[in-house]
């Protein structure tokens, strides 16, 4: 392997006097690592403008989506490999929270749950199923989008 005179870093690969493959590679995990370097607070990165409010890198907990809800009782009714289902209490509204193993599993199961109506906050693998009222609260803070389909079955 040829190295850069002066560096001991091996020589870009060119193919047929274009761009440096290598270069192209370096500059990808450069930006993965900027960008991961970001604050998780919502800070400002170093050298550039305040970040952004973005949902979180993996999908919300039971338990997470309960905190952010301000539920002041809640239980775990379901522990499975490909949901969990909680229910919790936010001062006088129920609502029943679902976590999700697969964007795939969430969709199915929301197919299936709208035929008997309902108002749903659908987000990356989770669904909040109550009042519209807190769902919209919950909107503001979880992101995801509101979801009212029509009562009954069509045939």
């Amino acid at each position: 392997m040829k190295t850069l005179p002066g560096t001991g870093r091996a020589r870009p690969l060119v193919v047929g006097g274009g761009i440096a493959v290598t270069a192209g590679l370096a500059l990808t995990f450069m930006f993965s690592v900027a960008r991961d370097a970001a604050p998780a607070s919502g800070g400002t990165p170093p050298g550039g403008p305040p970040a952004a409010s973005a949902p979180p890198s993996r999908p919300m907990t039971v338990e997470e989506l309960a905190d952010t809800a301000g539920c002041v009782k809640r239980s775990l009714q379901t522990d499975a490999a490909e949901l969990r289902q909680g229910a919790c209490q936010t001062g006088r509204e129920n609502l029943t929270i679902v976590t999700f193993a697969s964007e795939q599993g969430k969709r199915a199961w929301l197919d299936y749950a709208q035929m008997y109506g309902g108002t749903y906050l659908v987000g990356s693998r989770w669904v909040v199923v109550g009042p519209a009222a807190p769902l919209m609260a919950l909107q503001g803070k979880a992101g995801g989008a509101i979801e009212s389909p029509h009562h009954g079955m069509h045939g």
